[in-house]
C-alpha cells in the first residue's frame, strides 16, 4: 500500500474514532441527538464510498483508453498511446524509471515510486500497444540488480 493510502487510512480512522467519542459525549450531555447525527454520517459515508469506489476509478480508467497525462512542476504532458514509439525501463539503485519516447515529444521520464503508476501504465500499454512485453517489465520489476530493458519498440 502506498504512503498516501496509509496516511489517508490513518486519518479516516482517527477522525472516525474522534467523531464517535464526540457523538457519545454530546448525546450524554443532551447537546445532540445521536440518531440524527448517525444518519447524517451514514449519508456522508455513502457519498464518500461512491466517490472512492466508483467515480474516481472511472475517471482514472477513462484516462487509460486514449492515453495518459503526466504533471511535472513546469510542464504537463498529454501522451497518446498511438504516438508512443518506445518504452524502456531502467533500474538504478533499486529505483525503477520508465523512459517513454513518443512522436509528440522527445521523451518522458517517469519515476516509478508507486505501484499505482506501474499498474496503470502497464494496463494501458498492454491494452493499446501491440508487442508490449509485460513479461520483460516483470523481470525488470523483480530484478535485484540494476539494468535496462526495452519493453516496446516500433519496428
Amino acid at each position: 500500500m502506498s504512503r498516501s493510502k496509509n496516511r489517508r487510512f490513518w486519518l479516516v480512522s482517527v477522525l472516525a474514532a474522534v467523531g464517535g467519542i464526540a457523538i457519545a459525549i454530546g448525546e450524554e450531555r443532551g447537546i445532540i441527538q445521536g440518531n440524527f447525527v448517525l444518519k447524517v454520517l451514514g449519508f456522508l459515508g455513502a457519498v464518500y464510498f461512491l466517490a472512492g469506489a466508483v467515480i474516481i476509478p472511472y475517471f482514472k480508467l477513462r484516462m487509460l483508453q486514449g492515453g495518459f497525462r503526466l504533471y511535472t512542476p513546469s510542464v504537463t504532458f498529454d501522451i497518446r498511446w498511438e504516438c508512443v514509439t518506445e518504452i524502456s525501463v531502467f533500474k538504478e539503485d533499486g529505483a525503477l524509471e520508465w523512459l517513454i519516447k513518443t512522436t509528440q515529444s522527445d521523451s518522458v521520464f517517469i519515476c516509478d515510486d508507486e505501484y499505482l503508476y506501474r499498474n496503470r501504465l502497464r494496463k494501458g500499454a498492454i491494452a493499446h500497444l501491440n508487442g508490449f512485453s509485460d513479461a520483460l517489465l516483470q523481470v525488470a520489476v523483480e530484478s535485484p540488480s540494476d539494468g535496462a530493458w526495452t519493453c516496446f519498440k516500433v519496428p
